[in-house]
């Protein structure tokens, strides 16, 4: 009864969540950013009306396990998906395409529904911590010793945020630098903080701490500092048990109160802004862009990036596609990337997107499969910034050159080791630990 009560909390929140979002959109987004090319309301009945089905269907299909694959749907269901229905109970939007969407992700439910996994024995490395310390090490150094070297000591310009895109253009880079800054940002880091707060090591939490605001300072990349907050507070949740409640509870009582805050100071529009516009949003709306673009055009077959490179494909257009949806939506100059699902859709249209949706799946629940099930929350929370990225970002651009893969690698080190010194059900960590 008690478990019962619980769903039933998390899914009246869940549908509260949908509400706010549906008034944010018409009351403050449509209204503040309403020179923005799509940001209107269209109301239609009938589309509203599926908006809310499709959305309370999917709540009814969310996993309550406690693993790396659950915690990761909810979070797709939260920032994802429940963004691009408002947009589309409220503005015509591709039919087509949100139904596409709301069913891969509803395959992945299922799918982790009815998937039984059991944890497995696995090769052991016997060496699997020193490794990751060298791996943290390298990078580490690397980072801060290169960009010391092409660029100095930074100033603290990067502190007015209107200076940002201006110190980005004047410091962007290339080659290995730019490879080992976003390993630094999306495996190192976060590795590094989630274990550093488990085993209590205040100076190394510090240290690296230190090290994301130095590089901040130098490349002026919000979203390097928000990564820290983000990890911290998914393990302080994780490891209270209370991940499900933040996303089902704390998200909409958050925008609210970043609502309020506007409501009563105009000058706080930052707070609505960043949170609701430019994280939950903007990048819902980019989606239903790539999908209207390449619905009637020649999709990329991934000649754009790092598989394009190796096989020395012809690009498609003329220029990079975020810099083409950019312009479609009156951004000129901006690089508007996308969602994996959206980008799957950009490569190889349907097929695509069932595909990375599936393929997504299958490396979470290989994770689950090969990581020590008690240590899901700290697995989850060394994971979850790279798994939040992917709103934004491409499935094989954060395996291949977004961290991803380096970090499940490292993970797997972890594991390997505690197995090896019979820790599977103690519960220990291993990095950072004594001897």
């Amino acid at each position: 009864m008690k478990v019962k009560k619980e769903y039933f909390i998390e899914n009246v929140s869940l549908i509260f969540y949908k509400i706010v979002l549906d008034l944010v959109y018409v009351f403050f987004i449509c209204d503040e950013y309403r020179y923005h090319l799509t940001f209107k309301v269209d109301f239609d009945f009938v589309r509203f009306t599926e908006g809310w089905i499709l959305c309370i269907l999917l709540i009814s299909l969310l996993p309550r396990k406690k693993t790396i694959t659950s915690n990761y749907l909810l979070m797709q269901f939260v920032i994802t998906i429940v963004p691009m229905l408002v947009i589309y109970g409220l503005y015509e939007r591709s039919r087509y395409f949100i139904y596409l969407i709301c069913a891969v992700h509803g395959l992945q439910c299922v799918l982790e529904k009815v998937v039984k996994v059991r944890l497995v024995s696995s090769t052991t490395l016997l060496q699997g911590r020193a490794v990751n310390k060298n791996v943290i090490v390298l990078i580490t150094a690397s980072v801060l010793i290169l960009t010391l070297v092409e660029f100095g000591l930074p100033t603290f310009q990067s502190f007015n945020v209107t200076n940002v895109y201006e110190i980005r253009a004047e410091k962007a880079v290339s080659g290995i630098l730019a490879y080992f800054l976003f390993w630094f940002i999306n495996a190192i880091l976060p590795m590094v903080l989630v274990y550093s707060m488990s085993k209590k090591r205040k100076i190394i939490f510090l240290l690296f701490s230190a090290l994301t605001l130095f590089l901040y300072l130098t490349y002026a990349h919000k979203s390097w500092l928000f990564s820290i907050f983000f990890v911290i507070a998914i393990y302080i949740v994780s490891k209270l048990d209370l991940y499900r409640k933040a996303c089902c509870i704390a998200f909409p009582v958050l925008i609210s109160f970043c609502m309020l805050c506007y409501e009563f100071n105009k000058k706080l529009l930052a707070l609505p802004s960043m949170f609701v516009r430019r994280v939950l949003f903007v990048p819902a709306d980019i989606k239903f862009e790539y999908f209207d673009f390449f619905q009637h055009r020649e999709k990329l077959l991934f000649s754009e990036g790092m598989i394009g490179k190796i096989f020395r494909m012809e690009p498609r257009y003329n220029k990079e596609i975020a810099l083409i949806i950019g312009d479609e939506l009156g951004e000129l100059g901006s690089s508007c990337n996308t969602g994996y699902l959206a980008d799957a859709y950009a490569n190889l249209g349907t097929l695509g997107v069932v595909l990375f949706a599936l393929l997504l799946f299958v490396i979470l629940k290989s994770l689950d499969l090969i990581l020590n099930k008690e240590h899901v929350d700290v697995n989850f929370s060394v994971l979850s910034y790279s798994l939040f990225t992917l709103n934004d970002g491409a499935l094989l651009t954060r395996l291949l050159t977004g961290g991803l893969a380096l970090l499940i690698v490292m993970l797997i080190l972890e594991r390997n080791r505690s197995q090896e010194k019979g820790e599977v059900s103690g519960t220990k960590d291993t990095l950072f630990t004594d001897g």
